[in-house]
């Protein structure tokens, strides 16, 4: 399964407390905001920030990714042809251990330091036992790969131990192992990845760093997503996806012009929902890295085996893409529950990447919506905006959250309308959505319609379908309308199960 990603909350924060090891006064004791959080920023730059104390002033260098995992890692000093019985000499170590992000489209990083030890300041370390890092866990951006730079000397003798470096592409939920050999010694470096979500899972080991305890416990980023309203009713539910958005990030200063083709697919159907050639290429700038999602005529399952495959390139060769991203029940096991949780995968390419933003829901129900355009006129009408789905139960406190992770039932843009008249139904883009039986949908519409000779309408609003005022008989919940001045938008949702 290819990589799932991190989505920044509304805000974050570090906080930085130094105290001087010798006479334990105060240097700096100071909180600042991470700017990047919840921005839409697909390469985001290294930011500084100094922070002032009564005792010193202190620089952090930081990049907050909207789409990463994080890389846990254990190094070790292993001795190369160790004879039994004959003891194994103990070397001090001194040197650098670094990682570094391979490949970033173009932004520049710099190294991340997990071990950094003066000849002065050498440790001891036993042959098969780990070395203690500064930090075992570092955040690696879903599209790069990590390298593990070690340059490592025995003071003792002032030799070179290990001198080299390995590379590791992300892999959810795997563990790889790989050796950087010297000649009586070999460094082992054992990473797993894993999602943020993940986190607070892992178990922390123990430290010779002070902690700094905080009466202010901020909403963690991990729990944004999760769906935490009570059942509405009861009724059935079953696992159910929703895809809600396809990015595609790039480094073009010019708009691309995608062709290709994306494909869902579980064990009751195969649905392609975007199928472009080089005579009708979808048109992406810096505004607007969406491609439009249609179809499919059900929800995609969220049991079994179910995934997602995709193949993107740009007509003039600027960016290439092809990847796939599957499930299985086995994925969802213990310990931790993937369902209700905002989720991401990354699939690489050449000079850019595509994300795909989804939902897993443990027990949901399909909504089957449709929207009808009634005017007092009996003329055509153009019409342009669009139509999205959410949840009652989620929160979209970001740009970034209201921009990938609702659904997009209907958009055009003001050059591309379509001309509808009295009666006429929405040609949507998608008309199903998986919907938790914990939630409402809201379905906002901002769309715009006009005729020949007078001024646009705006037609805007919110309606919300509750899958408690289900009538048994239709299987529907009450029309609900959004008004404009002399015209409106009926909307209606058809509940069901899957199948």
């Amino acid at each position: 399964m290819p990589p799932e990603c991190a989505v920044s909350d509304s805000w974050a924060c570090m906080r930085i407390c130094l105290r001087d090891r010798f006479d334990d006064s105060l240097i700096v004791d100071d909180a600042f905001a991470i700017d990047n959080v919840g921005k839409q920023d697909d390469f985001p730059q290294v930011k500084a920030h100094q922070v002032s104390g009564v005792g010193g002033s202190v620089t952090v260098t930081y990049a907050a990714f909207s789409t990463a995992l994080l890389a846990a890692l254990d190094i070790r000093l292993i001795k190369n042809n160790i004879v039994y019985g004959t003891p194994a000499e103990n070397p001090n170590l001194y040197g650098r251990i670094v990682a570094h992000y391979g490949n970033t489209y173009g932004v520049k990083y710099p190294g991340i330091m997990i071990f950094n030890d003066r000849p002065t300041e050498c440790i001891e370390v036993a042959p098969n036992s780990p070395i203690e890092l500064s930090r075992d866990v570092v955040v690696v951006p879903a599209y790069s790969f990590l390298r593990v730079d070690v340059d490592l000397s025995d003071s003792l003798t002032n030799k070179l131990v290990v001198k080299g470096k390995v590379d590791f592409f992300a892999t959810h939920r795997c563990t790889f192992r790989k050796d950087i050999p010297g000649e009586n010694f070999l460094i082992r470096v054992n990473l797993k990845w894993l999602h943020p979500y993940e986190l607070e899972y892992l178990v922390e080991k123990p430290s010779k760093c002070r902690k700094i305890s905080s009466d202010q416990q901020p909403n963690s980023a991990l729990t944004s997503g999760i769906s935490r309203a009570p059942s509405l009713v009861h009724c059935f539910g079953v696992p159910l996806t929703e895809v809600f958005t396809v990015m595609i990030a790039h480094k073009s200063s010019s708009a691309l012009k995608i062709c290709g083709k994306m494909v869902i697919q579980d064990s009751r159907m195969r649905h392609v929902v975007f199928d472009r050639n080089e005579l009708n290429p979808e048109s992406l700038c810096a505004e607007n890295k969406i491609i439009p999602i249609e179809g499919p005529p059900k929800c995609l399952s969220g049991s079994g085996i179910w995934g997602m495959a995709l193949d993107f390139w740009d007509v003039q060769g600027r960016v290439s893409i092809k990847g796939d991203i599957s499930w299985s029940y086995s994925h969802l096991a213990p310990p931790i529950s993937w369902y209700g949780r905002r989720l991401c995968s990354v699939s690489r390419g050449v000079q850019g990447y595509a994300a795909v933003f989804y939902t897993i829901f443990s027990e949901a129900v399909q909504a089957l919506v449709k929207a009808s355009f009634i005017s007092s006129a009996d003329v055509s009408h153009r019409i342009y905006g669009d139509i999205v789905g959410r949840y009652s139960n989620d929160e979209y406190l970001t740009k970034y959250e209201k921009t990938y992770y609702q659904s997009i039932l209907f958009k055009k843009s003001r050059g591309n309308t379509y001309d509808l008249k009295s009666g006429s139904i929405l040609p949507l883009l998608k008309n199903t959505v998986a919907v938790p039986i914990a939630a409402y949908l809201i379905v906002e519409v901002n769309l715009c319609a006009s005729q020949d000779g007078l001024p646009e309408e705006d037609v805007k609003g919110i309606a919300t379908f509750n899958l408690g005022d289900l009538d048994p008989v239709t299987r529907g919940s009450p029309v609900k309308k959004i008004d404009g001045k002399n015209c409106h938008i009926e909307l209606s949702v058809e509940w069901s199960k899957l199948g």
